[in-house]
């Protein structure tokens, strides 16, 4: 009697591939991870840099010391005898008149007038420079926060080299400016040291590389507080008699919405970016 041999079958998988599929695809989300925090680092290091141009360098320089610092009304002066030297001496007196009921409403009684309005402008105007910087500072370290999630030690180490001898520049430069001008020194001086400010939070941020979800949050909040201290300002602007709302070619209350809308985008933008940033 033969006896049949049984077939025996082995089946032998390949572990390589396994293997290489588990560590490519934590590598692969972790990379992705990196390279949306870099982007999104790079587009708010973009926007601290627009806002503190804006603010330092446009509407500080142009808008708040031309026009509401030098229109604040001084008590027991007249306001067109006091800013008369700043308007050239030849009249218009071949243009035409404007219309009455624009003059009307140009030369309306404004809400706030007096020590009110001396008081009432500055403060608006600087506590609404105070909100942009903030703003700006913020973003900054957001931006610095997520580069560095990017760098290894040795660069963060650098980044906080570079952070510490900014800070020792901007230190030097301001104890130089004040010893040559004290409290006459250039406005422009102080415009780029703000800057510098700007500059030290982003490598502070890089060197930490710590937090950026939280530092996207709260510059996503400052930024849309500042948005409504541009809003208060003009607002305030107008009551006081600093502004007049025939300046603008849309009617007040539309331009103040487009002011709030466009100043803001950024922050509400980054809001709900700011609850899925993983680290």
């Amino acid at each position: 009697m033969t006896t049949t041999p049984q077939l025996e079958i082995k089946v032998i998988y390949s572990a390589s591939k396994r293997r290489r599929r588990g560590r490519w695809t934590p590598r692969s989300s972790a990379s992705m991870r990196s390279s949306r925090l870099v982007l999104l680092g790079l587009l708010n290091l973009i926007a601290a840099g627009a806002v503190y141009y804006g603010a330092w360098w446009r509407v500080d320089k142009d808008y708040l010391y031309l026009k509401l610092i030098m229109t604040t009304p001084l008590v027991g002066v007249d306001a067109n005898t006091s800013t008369s030297f700043l308007v050239p001496k030849r009249q218009d007196a071949d243009q035409p008149q404007p219309p009455p009921v624009r003059q009307q409403t140009e030369t309306q009684e404004p809400r706030f007038h007096g020590v009110t309005a001396q008081t009432l402008i500055p403060v608006t105007a600087y506590s609404w420079l105070a909100l942009a910087t903030i703003a700006s500072c913020a973003l900054a370290s957001a931006a610095g926060a997520a580069l560095g999630s990017a760098l290894g030690s040795s660069g963060r180490l650098i980044a906080l080299v570079l952070a510490l001898a900014a800070l020792a520049g901007l230190g030097w430069v301001g104890f130089g400016v004040w010893t040559e001008y004290g409290m006459t020194f250039p406005p422009n001086h102080f415009r780029a040291g703000m800057g510098g400010v700007i500059l030290f939070f982003v490598l502070l941020g890089m060197a930490t590389a710590r937090g950026a979800r939280g530092w996207t949050r709260f510059a996503a909040v400052a930024l849309i507080l500042s948005a409504l201290g541009s809003v208060a300002g003009l607002y305030l602007g107008t009551l006081c008699g600093a502004i007049k709302t025939t300046e603008f070619i849309v009617p007040f209350l539309p331009f103040l919405a487009i002011v709030f809308v466009i100043h803001s985008l950024w922050g509400w933008i980054l809001l709900p970016m700011a609850s899925r940033i993983r680290h």
